[in-house]
């Protein structure tokens, strides 16, 4: 229904689906460096090569943790992921812009799946780098923005 067209509007030209993020396993793509050579896009920029590839999954692997809506002092509506639509078991923060102190709670896996397909941020349309994947440490719920942030 809705969910499903607005993933669509949001993701406009990225070729996913909430099948293939769920059937994905997490630790193949952290430990196989072949598996994302495999997935890179032929005319995908230089960012998007293996090695970086491979640096943004290992800092995705460090960063993840589980969600708690008490622990971060926030409902779950803050806690939903913009590409899955749903609040991730296993999530991870990413800034929506290099220069951004926002940040947004992304699903491991589909954050992984838009780092393997050459994607950008989908809400901001910045390439991912690896100083946007935030430790959970870093980002607080402020109440007066609404938002994760950076302080």
């Amino acid at each position: 229904g809705n969910a499903i067209r607005l993933e669509r509007q949001l993701n406009t030209g990225l070729n996913v689906s909430r099948g293939n993020f769920l059937n994905m396993s997490t630790t193949s793509f952290s430990n196989n460096s072949q598996e994302l050579a495999a997935h890179s896009s032929p005319g995908a920029p230089a960012i998007f090569d293996t090695s970086n590839k491979q640096q943004l999954v290992d800092k995705i692997d460090l960063c993840s943790f589980s969600p708690n809506v008490d622990e971060l002092s926030c409902t779950e509506d803050n806690l939903t992921c913009p590409v899955m639509l749903v609040v991730p078991e296993k999530g991870v923060f990413v800034k929506t812009g290099p220069e951004s102190n926002i940040c947004q709670l992304f699903d491991e896996t589909a954050l992984i799946q838009l780092i393997i397909d050459g994607a950008t941020h989908p809400v901001s349309r910045a390439p991912l780098s690896l100083d946007m994947i935030i430790n959970k440490n870093e980002c607080y719920f402020d109440t007066t923005k609404g938002n994760f942030i950076i302080p």
